[in-house]
């Protein structure tokens, strides 16, 4: 129907035109009759206006043919457009039919979502009460065994401490036999020590607290590097602090083993370990001497190689150790600890720092030999003790640093007898890097 609408409307315009002319030929041979002798039925005159009245018919017919026409283009131009529109309602059509065909299998598919969401729920619920009932049986399981392992670390802990108990006790019996028989070799150690006399000029009293005794080791394991002490919390150790560890020698000297650092304080005794550490030991150049700790500056030999009082700077390329505990010299039970910051009967100590120049600008101090006057006051106040400004009969003992015997407050030092203790005797308890 849609192709066919131009043909009819040509159809029906051949057919209207032709109509038309047949009306006006009719017309006018009719206006025009004659009769068989060829002579005028009527006046001139009449069949004049008769022929103008249907010349004036035929110009309206034409006039009509051609609004018929004007309306047959409008037609074409309105059936062209229904044409379109009928064109465009189709594929709307289609488009609609897709979309119903899309919400159908939509719609069956939520059907089928539903219906699985509704057996996944049950699903759910089912595995849910099955897995709180499994919680809940693991839960049981899981108490009773971390009570039974309570109760047997408990019984583990009270063997433990009636076997420390024990050892404390035999160590208390045989201290006097293990240290006649762990004794060793140090004449190096006294060696060294009247040399630093000698380059020092001690004319002060030197403190005993260095070769102090503040307790013994219980236990040594040196295939996991640990040692117990006999001192803990209730001796007014803390964890950080530092001991040496040493035997002693026939003649009461000390044999240096290491150093070691407490990592778990208990109530009465304490776990250790060893302190290691890769360090270069700085040498002489002339005499070839090694320090024994890095941070000494000067070698007890003159700067012409031998003993004497001026002072030679271990200039020389360091010689490259790792401290800690050695086979020549283990650790064993019954050996002794010593901090010089720490007193075993919980005393504190009141210190004084003598050095030529105090002032610290930039992190360094001119008189200080490895640490700053605040990196031992940080020590020394960790300990419990202190650090005055000035000497008088309060203090216990004077640090000495570099050009100690230039500080203004030493004259009182040497007047009042205070012991003093020197920088290097410290390094290894000042050394908390």
């Amino acid at each position: 129907m849609q192709d066919n609408g131009p043909l009819i409307a040509l159809i029906f315009f051949v057919l209207a035109s032709g109509w038309f002319g047949w009306l006006a030929y009719e017309r006018q041979q009719a206006l025009e009759g004659s009769d068989p002798t060829g002579e005028a039925t009527g006046s001139s005159t009449h069949k004049d206006k008769e022929i103008e009245d249907a010349k004036d018919e035929v110009l309206q017919l034409e006039n009509d043919v051609a609004v018929l026409q004007g309306q047959i283009k409008d037609w074409r131009i309105q059936i062209d457009a229904q044409q379109k529109r009928m064109e465009y309602l189709k594929s709307l059509g289609d488009q609609y039919l897709r979309g119903h065909k899309v919400r159908l299998k939509l719609k069956e598919a939520g059907t089928k979502f539903k219906s699985h969401a509704t057996k996944l729920g049950g699903d759910i619920d089912e595995a849910k009460q099955k897995t709180e009932r499994n919680i809940s049986k693991d839960e049981s399981v899981v108490r009773e065994e971390s009570e039974s392992e309570i109760r047997r670390l408990q019984e583990e802990m009270e063997k433990s401490g009636l076997r420390i108990a024990e050892a404390i006790k035999l160590h208390q019996q045989d201290k006097k036999s293990f240290t006649d028989q762990k004794s060793y070799e140090n004449t190096g150690l006294v060696e060294f020590k009247r040399q630093l006399d000698l380059l020092t000029q001690r004319d002060v009293v030197h403190a005993g607290l260095v070769s102090e005794i503040d307790g013994s080791v219980l236990l040594s394991d040196p295939v996991n590097n640990t040692i117990m002490i006999n001192r803990g919390t209730s001796h007014g150790v803390k964890n950080g602090y530092r001991f040496e560890v040493f035997s002693l020698a026939p003649g009461n000297q000390k044999v240096h083993k290491a150093y070691i650092e407490v990592r778990k304080a208990e109530a009465s005794m304490s776990e250790c370990q060893v302190m290691r550490k890769v360090v270069n030991l700085p040498r002489d150049p002339l005499s070839g001497y090694v320090a024994s700790q890095p941070e000494e500056v000067y070698s007890p030999n003159a700067q012409s190689g031998k003993e004497g009082s001026r002072a030679q700077r271990l200039v020389a390329e360091p010689r490259t150790v790792v401290t800690g505990m050695t086979l020549d010299a283990p650790i064993i039970k019954g050996d002794y600890i010593q901090n010089p910051f720490y007193n075993a009967s919980g005393k504190t100590y009141t210190f004084y720092l003598a050095a030529e120049d105090k002032n610290v600008a930039h992190g360094k101090q001119k008189s200080a030999i490895a640490y700053t006057v605040d990196d031992i006051e940080r020590v020394v106040t960790a300990h419990g003790s202190r650090i005055v400004p000035h000497v008088d009969l309060k203090v216990d003992f004077v640090i000495a640093q570099k050009n100690f015997e230039e500080d203004l407050e030493f004259l009182k030092v040497r007047e009042l007898g205070i012991p003093v203790v020197y920088e290097w005797e410290l390094f290894r308890f000042l050394d908390q890097r």
